[in-house]
């Protein structure tokens, strides 16, 4: 499962009192429930935002356009497939 936390992408590690992040690096750290910045299972177009999409998916330039248009249901599949296969 994802989270975003102050608009980053996590992992969720586990969910024992407080929530365990985990970056794509490994690190972990614990976050209250109640945190304003926190989301736990974030939408589609939330995560097409968060600010280190293109770290999280080792991606940049007209992909990492391409993977947030897709994100918030900008490009059909039938774009996505075609774009894919070039």
């Amino acid at each position: 499962m994802k989270a975003l936390y102050d608009n980053r992408i996590y992992n969720v590690a586990d969910v024992a009192g407080d929530l365990i992040l985990e970056g794509h690096d490994g690190q972990q750290f614990a976050v209250d429930f109640s945190d304003e910045c926190l989301i736990v299972d974030p939408t589609d177009d939330e995560v097409a935002n968060a600010s280190n999409l293109a770290g999280w998916y080792n991606v940049s330039g007209e992909t990492l356009e391409r993977l947030r248009s897709m994100l918030r249901g900008e490009m059909s599949l039938e774009q996505r497939e075609l774009w894919r296969t070039r």
